[in-house]
């Protein structure tokens, strides 16, 4: 299964609109969707 990647980032690196539309709370959506295999290793395999 794939999902999205989120991680915690420092939100005044961007502008108040474009923080807007990629941030949940704390969390970065980065627009890759990624899976984790057995051994909790993060592979990206595609884009938003």
């Amino acid at each position: 299964m794939a999902g999205g990647v989120v991680v915690p980032i420092n939100r005044k690196l961007m502008g108040p609109k474009a923080t807007a539309e990629v941030f949940t709370g704390v969390w970065y959506r980065t627009g890759d969707v990624a899976r984790l295999d057995e051994d909790g290793y993060l592979f990206i395999v595609d884009r938003t």
